[in-house]
This record gives structure tokens, sequence and C-alpha cells, in this order.
């Protein structure tokens, strides 16, 4: 049993170089950015290719299908990414580690289990820390990266194929089609004000080790629903992924 002090919080925060960071949003006249009264941003799914500043070329639904999937997704974040570095006297991923994540997932409806899930980490460099948004390819074989990792990525590898996720899904249920399930995503960044100091018996000294880690959402979740068109029994894929 290690020997553990009492948990601290701590108070003091500890500032992201403000010397990094832009003070505005780059694109704060958006017509698809919500940002909540916590400063979280949302995303949106589109039918066609969603490229930077040309918002007027979206197609912005929330409910998709096998004959008309989502092409991309763009996240709006409330404030620029190394704006979210304050948060978290003791830890914050971004300021501490240089990282936050995406999540994306495919969830039974109305709030059942998860049946996919794919986690991604970004480490913003010096050009990437004044975004304010993310764009991410939907469809494999697209023009855009599936990583997130530009505003204009580009590249063709690693797109899943949410038809084939989502009917993977209907089968294991053991539904039949049509079948619609929520595919839905977010962006945060990990931080806590706490920690413990547990005893090192090889140091012969405590450590300090965060405790109560909590997400804290930079857009999202936000979700559509996809409907996997056909007739009958599902039948599962023999590949869930491109």
């Amino acid at each position: 049993m290690p020997k553990i002090r009492v948990t601290i919080v701590t108070t003091l925060a500890v500032l992201f170089s403000a010397s990094t960071v832009l003070a505005t949003l780059v694109t704060p006249d958006s017509i698809y950015r919500k940002v909540d009264g916590f400063g979280v941003g949302n995303c949106v799914f589109s039918s066609t290719p969603m490229p930077f500043k040309k918002e007027s070329e979206y197609d912005v639904k929330k409910a998709f299908s096998s004959s008309d999937r989502p092409a991309e997704i763009r996240c709006y974040f409330g404030r620029l990414v190394g704006e979210h570095t304050t948060k978290g006297s003791f830890y914050n991923s971004l300021r501490d580690e240089n990282e936050y994540y995406n999540y994306l997932t495919i969830e039974e409806p109305n709030g059942g289990d998860t049946f996919y899930s794919r986690l991604g980490a970004y480490h913003p460099d010096g050009k990437s820390i004044n975004w304010d948004q993310m764009r991410m390819g939907l469809q494999p074989g697209g023009a855009i990266n599936c990583n997130f990792d530009d505003h204009e990525a580009t590249g063709t590898d690693g797109c899943m194929d949410i038809d084939k996720q989502v009917m993977a899904l209907a089968a294991k249920k053991g539904a039949s089609l049509p079948y619609t399930a929520d595919v839905c995503i977010s962006y945060y960044y990990k931080w806590t004000n706490e920690y413990e100091e547990v005893w090192d018996s090889h140091r012969n000294a405590y450590k300090r080790q965060r405790t109560h880690v909590s997400p804290q959402y930079m857009a999202g979740p936000n979700c559509i629903q996809y409907t996997v068109e056909g007739s009958g029994p599902a039948v599962a894929p023999v590949r869930a992924r491109d």
C-alpha cells in the first residue's frame, strides 16, 4: 500500500507564452460557428468539401445516408488553440505536453452504446497554435486528410468508411435495414487543478501525480444521424474500415 499525502488543490496558474497566441479569432464572422456560454465551439458536417473561409460552398446537414454521405467535418473553436492553456493550475495537456485531441464515435441511436471510436492527438506548432478551427475528411480516397492536420490538409490515407461501420453496428445488434446510428465528433484537452503525493520507494521520496483529470471541450461534441439504406437483415461487412 503506497503512502499518499492529502490531495492538494493548487491555485497558481501557469500561463502559456502570450507571444505565441493571437488575441482575436481568425474567422469571427463565420456563419457556422456557434459558441456556448462556456466558450465551447461546435462542429458541422457537410456533403460537399469545406475549404477554408468558403462557407457558401458548404452543404451542412444533420442527417446523412448511404446515398448522401458526409464528405467532411469542420470544427470551430470558441477561442484560438493557444488560448486554451490557462485552465488547470497543476496540469493542462495543451500547455504542459503540447497536446490536444479529437474523438470520433459511432453510437447506437438515442444514447446507446459506442460501437466505434477513434482518438487522435495533435501537437500544434507556431502556426497551428493560432488556428480557430480544424477540417477533417470522411470519404475514403478523398482529397482531405482524415487526421485533421491543417485548415487545408492534403492526403488520402486513414479515412474510415462510415457506411461500413454503421452496417457493422446494425449487424452486431441483429437489426434490419434501414438502420440509423449517431456519428459524433469533439475536440478537447485534459486538465486538473489537483495532485497527490505518492511515496516512491525507489527514490525514497514522495512524487507528485495528477489526479481527477477531466476533459475540457474546445468544440463539440456534435452529432449527425447516419442511415444505412437497404432492406432485410444487416450483414457485417468483410472489413468495417478502409
